[in-house]
């Protein structure tokens, strides 16, 4: 089985491929807090940093 992560970006649609579902579920995580600091529009107190990985970013930042 295969777990899946589609971005739309000016036009364009990217998918990429997961062998589980935590795996896919921590790319979410990461693209989330990435497009958070880029666009300045997510939480405003306890963000990490840009690259910070999965593992590393607070609970409550995380998931669904």
């Amino acid at each position: 089985m295969a777990y899946g992560l589609a971005r739309y970006v000016e036009g364009d649609v990217f998918v990429t491929a997961y062998g589980s579902r935590e795996a896919r579920d921590a790319a979410t995580d990461e693209l989330a807090l990435g497009v958070w600091l880029w666009a300045g529009n997510g939480p405003r107190e306890g963000l990490p940093a840009e690259g910070t990985p999965a593992g590393g970013i607070p609970d409550r930042f995380r998931g669904p």
